[in-house]
């Protein structure tokens, strides 16, 4: 896949996680929707840096170019979350 196909999947799963963390609670006033984007924002820091350590190239070429991607994939982690924990009394 190209840089911008990642760029979009990961902007499209990062709209995603906010839109379901608005809905899920519509009457707190934004507090979770900015507790949301702050674990996502934290959590895609957090990954990008770690590939960044492992990888061999250089840390700071390497942690810019996977922050797209470590973005998208704590949004979908968050989905995933989200998903399971509304699904599992049906289970």
């Amino acid at each position: 896949m190209t840089k911008k196909i990642k760029l979009i999947l990961s902007i499209i799963a990062f709209v995603s996680a906010l839109i379901l963390s608005a809905v899920s609670h519509p009457t707190n006033n934004g507090k979770l929707l900015i507790f949301s984007l702050i674990l996502i924002i934290l959590g895609g820091l957090i990954t990008s840096f770690t590939i960044a350590v492992w990888s061999k190239q250089n840390r700071k070429n390497s942690f810019l170019n996977n922050l797209p991607i470590s973005f998208g994939l704590i949004s979908i982690i968050f989905i995933c979350g989200y998903l399971f924990t509304s699904l599992q009394p049906l289970i």
